[in-house]
């Protein structure tokens, strides 16, 4: 065998050796991104108990200080504009 093909065939098994790796690692990447993308349906899926909201005929009552907030907001962007506060 002669030295050039000695060398393309040692070439070649350090390429495919480069290409697994990197390969698992974009893989990896890819796996984080998309769990990353989805994690709030995701989170509604583990935890579809956290987002479900029991019928009741009395008012979680709000501190006076938040719920004098809302209403500024209400009345500031108009009740049909806002919708609530999130964390």
């Amino acid at each position: 065998m002669s030295s050039s093909k000695k060398m393309n065939r040692k070439l070649w098994r350090i390429h495919n050796w480069v290409g697994l790796y990197t390969g698992i690692v974009i893989a990896v990447l890819s796996l984080t991104g998309v769990l990353a993308l989805f994690r709030v349906e995701i989170d509604q899926a583990i935890n579809s108990s956290y987002f479900e909201i029991a019928e009741s005929e009395q008012l979680a009552s709000f501190h006076p200080g938040v719920t004098l907030l809302i209403d500024s907001l209400k009345n500031e962007y108009g009740a049909d504009n806002f919708t609530g506060i999130s964390p």
